[in-house]
């Protein structure tokens, strides 16, 4: 048994430098998934408009280097495109880039990304914003998108959603060297966060109250009061490191003016060094390990107390590290990339990491290839994944034509009905 388990590690770290194979929706994959896209929202001075700053995070590892005389090359397409709820495009910016390297091992590193911002000014409505990459080498794609109403409220002020920031080389539409956080995680404390500010307001004074909240205490706070002739501002402060405490806080930002007010809340999260941007808490993912448990190792959680599962979680982690001289565990990433994967894909009446599409996917990365069969007069569909590298096939049966594919036979044991 312990051998199998050996064998499904290789197979997971083989699987951190094979390209993603994500979905469009549940029922259509696509080539390249792991690209990452923020959009913000900015207030501008017409009433009838808005900025949108469009910010796009590419992983290496999603894109083909060729290797040349001097390094290793990738090329790729980049589109951006907005939309309105009649289907009408206001903006459509396409663009093509290349990225060179010396070393090989940063084709597929899992730090290493490139980034770009655009700005596009665009009438209130109910807007999609559809994001596309398409590698030029292989010519295969990938496609984000984003659906949001925007309109400003009959009555002022109103607060746009504040936007984490933090220092990095660049223009991105936020002052210099500001960038916004893809999403809420963050690998490891920066040495500073900055709060980027806009929305609509009345043209008379208005103040502005920022803190930062751990655990409902109040830990950092500033306050603004601004003289104001506008019906729109912007505003950055800086958070110092020193004011940051704990892995999840809360930004609680308000604006007055007058007897109005209005406020948003936002979260923070910052990861503890050596744990995954993916992981939530220290349960689940002691509970989302089990398929590289050992029998005994599972034995050991069974008995653990609340009190020792951090330390019992660290222990495992630190037997499965490729690079233990480093303080990033790249196996760490990526099985937990993939179970959040899973949860966002595969989740029907059970989370997606628990489902067998999710236990596969989880141990075996993307599929090289996959076929989707639907029977004539029937409500059977049936899903093929096909591991190549492997020499490997899975598949899948829906019988209830609910979208619940589970293996046709058992896989390490596991029941194929969930547990």
């Amino acid at each position: 048994m312990k051998r199998i388990f050996n064998g499904l590690l290789i197979i997971l770290m083989l699987g951190i430098a094979v390209g993603d194979v994500g979905r469009q929706d549940k029922k259509k994959y696509q080539v390249i998934n792991d690209f990452e896209i923020k959009v913000v929202p900015i207030a501008v001075s017409a009433k009838d408009s808005m900025k949108i700053i469009t910010v796009l995070e590419i992983p290496y590892s999603s894109l083909q280097f060729v290797k040349d005389s001097s390094g290793f090359k990738a090329e790729y397409e980049a589109t951006i495109a907005v939309q309105g709820k009649d289907h009408h495009q206001y903006e459509r910016l396409i663009w093509q880039e290349s990225i060179w390297v010396e070393d090989y091992l940063q084709t597929i590193s899992i730090k290493s990304h490139v980034s770009h911002g655009k700005q596009i000014v665009v009438p209130l409505d109910e807007l999609t914003i559809v994001a596309e990459i398409t590698d030029l080498e292989t010519h295969k794609n990938g496609y984000r998108s984003e659906t949001f109403s925007y309109g400003i409220n009959s009555e002022l002020p109103q607060l746009l959603e504040p936007v984490i920031l933090v220092n990095k080389k660049g223009d991105w539409g936020f002052g210099p060297n500001l960038f916004p956080l893809i999403s809420t995680n963050y690998s490891d404390y920066p040495e500073s966060l900055f709060v980027y500010i806009s929305g609509y307001i009345n043209p008379i004074p208005y103040e502005l109250n920022i803190s930062l909240e751990y655990n409902e205490e109040t830990i950092w706070e500033d306050h603004k009061t601004e003289e104001n002739n506008k019906d729109w501002f912007h505003y950055t402060i800086q958070i110092p490191a020193d004011s940051l405490f704990g892995v999840y806080m809360n930004l609680v930002t308000e604006i007055h003016q007058g007897k109005n007010q209005d406020e948003k809340i936002t979260d923070v999260r910052l990861k503890q060094k050596g744990i995954s941007r993916f992981v939530e808490d220290i349960d689940s993912a002691l509970e989302q390990m089990r398929y590289i448990l050992s029998n005994e190792e599972k034995q050991r959680l069974k008995k653990i107390s609340n009190r020792d599962k951090e330390k019992l979680f660290f222990e495992l982690w630190i037997d499965r590290d490729p690079t233990p001289m480093t303080s990033f565990n790249e196996l760490m990433e990526e099985y937990y990339r993939r179970v959040s994967f899973s949860n966002e894909h595969f989740s029907n009446f059970q989370p997606g990491w628990r489902s067998d599409m999710g236990m596969i996917y989880i141990l075996m990365g993307p599929p090289d290839d996959l076929e989707r069969i639907n029977m004539p007069n029937s409500r059977n569909s049936y899903e093929v994944w096909y591991y190549h590298r492997i020499n490997e096939r899975f598949t899948f049966v829906d019988t209830n034509g609910f979208g619940d594919f589970r293996l046709n036979e058992p896989f390490l044991g596991y029941p194929t009905s969930g547990w």
